[in-house]
């Protein structure tokens, strides 16, 4: 029995460690300029170790953690944070889609023997995203229909960009040559400009998850009416 045991130990993969390869960097995607840049100098070792670097740092500073931090929580967090940056709106600094997306795209959303898949790594690493005040996120009230799907409406800081090593002064001006402004305006997050924009992507992301649910819904009663339908022999 324990010989049994040491065979399968090196199979399981400590929490934190992504179950497949990151998809988040895919040349084929549409991205505007400042993006493919920085992505394609970030999404590189060099890249990933510079920024595990600057979380050590951040983390040692935090008042959230009492030790060291975890190298396979540090990498949940490099990738996630390159699959936030990579599926952010410049505009409104928000994210297009959900945290279960974003999970499947940086490789941390896990399967079990029985078919069911999780994304709680990501919804941890998430939390202590916004513990280091890197994003701003709330969790969404409890849906039994779409609970995994834990719709959050991600948004950075300017503390995410200094970590990952933009300098904000481009990404200012991103945000105004998006907006159709003056390069050397500075737009606040509370500009009336963009509270339009912030609206519709909630919006949006409210009508996908209502989609969702009621995909969800139907599938739960087609499975119910198989399940009662007498069945003759």
């Amino acid at each position: 029995m324990r010989a049994d045991v040491s065979e399968q130990s090196p199979n399981v993969k400590p929490t934190g460690v992504p179950k497949q390869s990151p998809c988040y960097n895919v040349a084929t995607r549409k991205r505007r300029r400042f993006m493919n840049r920085w992505l394609g100098k970030l999404a590189t070792t060099k890249g990933r170790q510079a920024l595990k670097i600057e979380l050590r740092r951040r983390i040692r500073h935090s008042s959230y953690w009492a030790k060291e931090a975890n190298q396979f929580g540090l990498e949940t967090l490099i990738e996630l944070m390159l699959a936030i940056f990579d599926d952010l709106d410049l505009t409104i600094w928000q994210t297009r889609h959900t945290l279960e997306i974003l999970a499947e795209r940086a490789g941390l959303k896990t399967h079990s023997v029985a078919g069911n898949s999780s994304i709680s790594r990501a919804s941890r690493g998430c939390d202590r995203l916004y513990w280091l005040n890197l994003i701003i996120t709330a969790k969404a009230p409890f849906n039994p229909y779409d609970a995994r799907c834990a719709c959050k409406h991600i948004e950075v800081t300017e503390d995410f960009f200094a970590a990952l090593g933009i300098p904000l002064k481009q990404v200012y001006r991103e945000r105004a040559k998006l907006l159709k402004a003056p390069p050397e305006e500075v737009i606040s997050s509370w500009d009336n400009r963009l509270v339009e924009l912030v609206m519709k992507n909630m919006a949006r992301m409210a009508a996908a998850g209502l989609e969702r649910m009621k995909t969800k819904r139907a599938e739960a009663r087609q499975r119910k009416k198989e399940y009662y339908s007498p069945t003759f022999a």
